[in-house]
């Protein structure tokens, strides 16, 4: 059985695909190809009706938690970027 108030947890309460359309700033949106809890195909769903400037970080073999050595430093190096540019 889930905690007290559990059923008003956050992705109850904000659709990712409603909120990302009301950013007005750079956006990149990284994730694994192999994502147990979120399929590719919706990351990149998010992603296209995203505002621009916008990037997607495609880590192939990456699981949610992006946990392996090579999409550990791929995204590194993609977050790094991302600040330098924006920053």
């Amino acid at each position: 059985r889930g905690l007290v108030g559990s059923e008003m947890c956050i992705r109850d309460r904000y659709n990712p695909m409603n909120e990302i359309t009301k950013l007005k700033i750079p956006i990149r949106i990284i994730g694994g190809t192999i994502d147990e809890l979120l399929d590719f195909s919706k990351i990149k769903k998010l992603f296209d009706i995203a505002n621009e400037p916008k990037d997607l970080i495609e880590v192939k073999e990456a699981d949610h938690n992006l946990s392996s050595i090579i999409a550990y430093e791929k995204v590194g190096k993609a977050v790094l970027d991302f600040f330098m540019k924006y920053l």
